[in-house]
């Protein structure tokens, strides 16, 4: 079996990633992904480059899967490097090949097929997305399966989807974002995403605040007499069993699962 991964930031975005001793999303979703199943072959393209060419649909179509990472961009801004994003994915759909997204991968997958995202109405939400409540047409949809009626995750976002597509499926929300999960059937293709980061663990989340103390001090978030070390202990506090690695990938597990049965 073989995934495409889309890295959404940039090269400049990953090399202060990388400086300040985190894992570019890529390599977070490689790992995650060989987590579920260590036989996938992991391919990673990087849309946001200069010289980077769209993969067609008959490139697409010989991989099972693609996923979509997290980024910093905003999908509203209409930017070479968002713009570029946005219609990959459409050819995304056009292949049929299934394709799953965490948070910047679901707003892609929203502007692609016609919805649209903006700031959070509510502000940033970081830390734990808290008492996300599955839709009745999650009950027996098998992308939340294992989830309970409500349920808690890593996050850090500051869009969201404001309009769903025409074809999607809402499936998890939180008093924070309408759509915290949700399936897209557009064209040929298939999109299962969450708002949300499964494949995050605290450290990942310690690693976004360690790399801009300011802006989240300037934010109310952190303070100067608080480590982020210490900002994130206090934010997981009591959250332990959600962030065990079973029940963090579910999401993970239930798309390539599924999929590999088609």
């Amino acid at each position: 079996m073989k995934a495409l991964i889309f890295e959404g930031n940039t090269k400049q975005r990953n090399k202060f990633i990388t400086a300040n001793d985190n894992s570019p999303y890529h390599k977070l979703f490689i790992k995650t992904i060989k987590q579920v199943n260590n036989n996938i072959q992991c391919d990673v393209a990087f849309p946001t480059n200069d010289d980077y060419k769209i993969f067609s649909t008959s490139d697409l179509k010989k991989y099972d899967y693609v996923f979509w990472t997290g980024s910093s961009l905003n999908a509203y801004d209409e930017t070479p490097e968002v713009l570029q994003q946005i219609e990959q994915a459409k050819i995304v759909f056009e292949s049929g090949v299934p394709f799953y997204g965490s948070c910047w991968g679901l707003q892609v997958a929203v502007m692609a097929s016609g919805g649209m995202v903006s700031p959070c109405k509510n502000g940033i939400e970081i830390g734990i997305a808290k008492n996300i409540v599955k839709t009745i047409k999650a009950k027996n949809h098998p992308f939340l399966n294992g989830r309970n009626s409500k349920y808690n995750s890593l996050c850090v976002h500051s869009s969201e989807t404001s309009k769903i597509p025409e074809g999607a499926t809402l499936l998890a929300y939180n008093n924070h974002s309408n759509v915290q999960a949700l399936e897209i059937k557009h064209k040929k293709g298939i999109f299962w995403g969450v708002q949300y980061h499964p494949e995050f663990d605290s450290n990942e989340l310690l690693g976004s605040i360690k790399r801009n103390p300011k802006k989240y001090i300037e934010m109310g978030i952190l303070n100067y007499n608080t480590t982020p070390q210490e900002l994130i202990d206090s934010m997981v506090n009591g959250y332990e069993n959600d962030l065990e690695e079973n029940n963090r990938l579910i999401e993970f597990k239930n798309f390539i699962n599924y999929f590999k049965m088609k």
